[in-house]
């Protein structure tokens, strides 16, 4: 279970980054809450959270994920903002989510998504800020058909 949180932000990260988003002439990089590099922006960062095993024995969990897009706020227009939230929020909102996300990683399975929330978007710190959060029930196994 130890490594679950990380399998699920490497699977984030896998889908944001075959997105290929770019704001204007600058790609959007996309870190992981275990990454400690410097964040430029923009950035998207992708962080899961332990939750709850349910039923107990089971090895399915509940966990926390939650995806942040940050763009300048001097260098993008409410437009450029918005296409980017867009498109990098948008992979999270697809309907075969957990199919996408337990396959984009090896020894990890995802069986459902709930509770998603728009965090809309906000200016802080000079940034744009856009964010997405959901509960995402998986286990430590691939899941086959």
């Amino acid at each position: 279970m130890q490594d679950l949180p990380q399998k699920l932000e490497a699977a984030g990260r896998a889908l944001i980054e075959a997105m290929g988003v770019s704001v204007g002439a600058a790609p959007v990089l996309v870190f992981t809450g275990t990454d400690d590099s410097t964040k430029t922006l923009p950035h998207a960062l992708v962080v899961a959270q332990n939750g709850p095993e349910f039923p107990q024995g089971s090895g399915n969990f509940t966990l926390q994920l939650s995806v942040e897009l940050r763009l300048s706020a001097d260098d993008t227009s409410v437009a450029q903002q918005r296409t980017a939230a867009g498109i990098v929020l948008g992979v999270f909102m697809s309907d075969d989510l957990a199919t996408e996300l337990g396959a984009a990683t090896s020894d990890f399975g995802v069986f459902g998504i709930s509770n998603r929330l728009a965090g809309g978007s906000r200016i802080e710190d000079r940034q744009w800020v856009s964010e997405l959060s959901m509960d995402v029930y998986c286990c430590s196994q691939a899941l086959t058909a």
